[in-house]
């Protein structure tokens, strides 16, 4: 069933349609919650948030302006961001990201995520980079999810998705080689 139907019929009142949403979300939410390093508990508990906090809302889901993933996964973000600030982590602004070298060929950098880039290292990984960045790259290459998509969720341009993904890789890349040395 359509993601649309679903949500029709969750607004006249079906609570199994709304079962149906939760079910299809659950594990990719879940999944996007753990890439930030948060404990397992935690996770669940966000997840849980994001359902409740969509489903409060629901009849504020505009299906003009985007798929209910991505609408659902902008209150993820938002919830993840807002638990980093609790733990007192630095959130980055465009200032300081704009001062990141990024003077590396983007060619150079896929021989060296090529060398090591199961889905375990990608993980272990993405804790430690950036938030702007992390984001971007999670919904994009764990969540698959389009770059309009994304450009919705992060409320940006699609180039800046791009350059948030590229930025995001070269991140990666650099904690490869890093590891690579140790």
């Amino acid at each position: 069933m359509e993601d649309q139907f679903l949500i029709r019929q969750v607004l006249k009142g079906n609570k199994n349609a709304y079962k149906m949403l939760v079910i299809r979300y659950q594990r990719p939410l879940f999944s996007f919650f753990k890439k930030f390093g948060f404990t397992h508990q935690k996770n669940e508990d966000l997840t849980q948030d994001v359902f409740l906090k969509s489903y409060q809302f629901l009849k504020n889901f505009d299906a003009d302006k985007g798929t209910y993933s991505s609408w659902i996964f902008s209150i993820a973000k938002n919830m993840a961001l807002n638990e980093m600030k609790k733990k007192g982590e630095v959130l980055y602004s465009d200032d300081m990201l704009e001062n990141l070298n990024l003077a590396d060929s983007e060619e150079s950098m896929e021989n060296l995520l090529e060398l090591k880039t199961s889905k375990e290292f990608v993980q272990k990984m993405l804790p430690k980079i950036p938030n702007p960045f992390k984001v971007p790259v999670i919904l994009s290459y764990i969540e698959e999810l389009t770059l309009d998509e994304i450009a919705l969720i992060e409320k940006c341009s699609i180039g800046t998705v791009k350059s948030r993904i590229f930025r995001g890789k070269l991140l990666l890349r650099d904690l490869l080689m890093k590891e690579e040395m140790v």
